[in-house]
């Protein structure tokens, strides 16, 4: 049940990353930080080279 939970915890936390990452591309945008909890933050650094 645990298990279960986590892995639709994840699915939705990388669904969440994918359309802020196509979101920022259209934007042109170089860096992001998404706050999943007060103790945990993501900050991604996206550099154009990276992505073309």
């Amino acid at each position: 049940m645990y298990q279960d939970s986590l892995f639709r915890y994840a699915v939705d936390v990388a669904v969440f990353l994918s359309s802020q990452f196509l979101r920022l591309l259209e934007q042109n945008e170089c860096s992001f930080s998404i706050e999943l909890s007060p103790v945990h933050k993501l900050t991604l650094q996206l550099y154009p080279q990276d992505v073309f």
